[in-house]
């Protein structure tokens, strides 16, 4: 009780504290993810002042789990299958190359560096954590490319292109990290034996569906926003429970089981208000605690070092690559640019939620590594992709510009933009 009372005091004063500071960063930057709240984690964790000791942080592990699930939850319920098929077929094959490109890139080159470094038995256990990388650095956000084009002058049909491509790259992350989980399971099970790789997923399918089919037998008609707010939270907490004692991502299990809503209950649409009426609040506790825990001295490692070099140069690659093929082979539009996988360089707080989950279950400096990789990844792109994603939205239609740049009777520019 008295964690909780803590992270709800460092919360309220840390949002009263920067919020003057980081409305002016965002109003300037295009900045969404809410980064000052890492850096709030960073000052009161045990590697500054101590505010919040690592027992505390143990404490709060449950209501860690909780937001995780949530935001699985969230994820799922975005995607019914009648929404899905009316997607642009160009924004589903950006996504796909991206994910691909961004996901062998990176997770292969750490998965190279920690061979090269590491002896063969350090280096078989830390495998899960090269492949979560690498699922982590394809995770890309919608929310810098939605405040870009808000200032745009005119429709920029790139953006629409750009911001469900990363809806989908979320989806296909998310399912790549939930398998790690099962590839690489950690803990013995009570039984005749280990369950298989493929026994485990069909466990997270069926923690997710079982408890889809409950919801819409016990919830089915309720309309009311607090009974389906409790329903929710009480749900996500039993799954994000069963997944955290089984050593699975509550992250993926949730995401199932929002899927499923999305697409058997009537009333999908009042679930996702309902969800999205407390993101913000949940997406701030995992980025306080994810700061609050972040290891500062990680860095002090070479192989910290060698897997943050890794993230911070491969993901524009792999996303520039990513782009660069789908323009090539894939849906031919006068608008779409080669250059266009750039535009999804946004973290965002998925990424840092996928950290947070996977040290949960594992541990060890490249764990360590990767999580200081991915934090410093999301501080580095939020800050960065927005100016990114103007370029290559103005390079998709020239005659764009943003609406400070406008002034009465300018004429439009012409001609393609130097980047």
């Amino acid at each position: 009780m008295i964690a909780i009372l803590q992270l709800l005091a460092i919360l309220g004063l840390g949002y009263v504290g920067t919020h003057y500071f980081a409305e002016r960063i965002r109003a300037r930057f295009h900045v969404v993810t809410g980064i000052e709240f890492v850096v709030l984690g960073v000052l009161v964790g045990p590697y500054v002042t101590d505010v919040m000791q690592p027992e505390v942080l143990v404490q709060l592990g449950p209501v860690i789990s909780l937001a995780i699930g949530a935001m699985g939850l969230i994820l799922g319920l975005e995607f019914r299958v009648a929404r899905v098929m009316g997607t642009k077929r160009a924004a589903l094959e950006l996504s796909f190359a991206g994910v691909v490109t961004t996901g062998l890139l990176v997770g292969g080159l750490a998965t190279l560096w920690i061979w090269l470094v590491l002896p063969r038995g350090a280096f078989l256990e830390s495998l899960p954590a090269t492949l979560a990388l690498g699922a982590i650095a394809a995770v890309s956000a919608p929310g810098a490319i939605a405040t870009v084009h808000r200032e745009m002058e005119g429709e920029v049909r790139l953006a629409h292109i750009l911001a469900s491509s990363t809806r989908f790259d979320q989806l296909q992350a998310t399912l790549l990290f939930g398998l790690v989980f099962c590839l690489f399971h950690v803990g013995e099970t009570a039984g005749v034996r280990a369950l298989t790789t493929t026994e485990w997923v069909a466990v997270n399918l069926g923690i997710g569906v079982v408890l889809g089919v409950l919801f819409f037998l016990f919830l089915g008609r309720e309309q009311d926003p607090s009974r389906l707010l409790l329903a929710l939270i009480g749900i996500i907490l039993f799954s994000s429970g069963a997944a955290y004692y089984l050593n699975l991502s509550p992250l993926f299990v949730n995401m199932v089981l929002g899927l499923m809503l999305a697409n058997t209950s009537r009333h999908a649409a009042k679930l996702r208000e309902v969800m999205q009426s407390i993101k913000r609040p949940l997406t701030v506790v995992i980025l306080v605690l994810a700061g609050a825990s972040w290891n500062l001295t990680a860095f002090a490692s070479p192989i910290a070092l060698g897997i943050l070099v890794i993230c911070l140069i491969g993901r524009p690659l792999g996303k520039a690559l990513g782009g660069a093929l789908s323009f090539r082979y894939g849906e031919s539009r006068d608008y779409l640019t080669q250059g266009m996988g750039l535009g999804t360089l946004g973290h965002g707080a998925l990424a840092v939620a996928m950290a947070v989950n996977f040290r949960e279950v594992y541990s060890g400096p490249v764990v360590d590594g990767v999580f200081s990789a991915v934090l410093v990844s999301v501080l580095v792109w939020e800050v960065m992709a927005p100016g990114r994603i103007r370029r290559v939205l103005i390079d998709s239609e020239p005659a764009l510009a943003p609406r400070h740049e406008r002034r009465p009777g300018a004429k439009a520019r012409r001609g393609p933009q130097k980047v």
